[in-house]
């Protein structure tokens, strides 16, 4: 009875971890990538997933000064593996996009990127 009771368990903790691993897109590629550079005058930020999300919020900041980069034109707000924003035309500088999206299931993802404009 032991055995079939252990069995069980083994069972049950394969499936919510695999389940909780399923339920996550993660970011694939962005423009700029991130950690890279992008020529000064960028003005369109986008991030891909692996699996649809629905991207619910996204901040970009400066950070060599600490402040924030309107964001001019959002993506619909709909699932979507793709997603963009328009900003005015980015100084050179440092800067961090912080994204919000939660996939079909509900699970809420947080992620960012970092990158650097150059003249």
């Amino acid at each position: 009875m032991f055995r079939h009771f252990k069995n069980a368990v083994v069972f049950i903790v394969v499936v919510l971890s695999t389940t909780g691993a399923l339920a996550h897109s993660k970011m694939t590629v962005s423009t700029p990538p991130d950690g890279g550079t992008a020529k000064a005058g960028i003005e369109r930020l986008q991030v891909a997933f692996e699996k649809p999300v629905k991207v619910v919020r996204v901040i970009v900041k400066r950070t060599d000064e600490s402040s924030d980069v309107p964001v001019l034109e959002k993506g619909v707000s709909q699932f979507t593996k793709t997603y963009g924003v328009k900003v005015s035309p980015l100084d050179p500088g440092d800067y961090r996009l912080d994204w919000t999206a939660v996939a079909k299931d509900g699970h809420v993802m947080k992620g960012g990127l970092s990158f650097s404009v150059t003249p």
